[in-house]
């Protein structure tokens, strides 16, 4: 499994030598709590942050953000 991944991704451009997004669900059996986070930046807590200073994100449909657990 490791080998195969090996040749789909170069590990030394990521940290830790794997990424969640993509390719690496192939490697990681379970993600518990949030997925942007793990990816490097927790948007249900920053989007929370900023509605406190009444800053809310735009609407768009182009990008979503996964909402799942791996």
């Amino acid at each position: 499994m490791i080998s195969r991944y090996l040749v789909k991704v170069n590990p030394l451009d990521k940290a830790g030598a794997y990424a969640a997004q993509g390719t690496g669900a192939e490697i990681i059996a379970k993600i518990e709590g949030s997925f942007t986070n793990v990816v490097g930046l927790p948007m249900e807590r920053t989007i929370a942050a900023l509605a406190k200073f009444g800053i809310r994100p735009k609407a768009d449909k182009k990008r979503r953000l996964p909402n799942r657990r791996v």
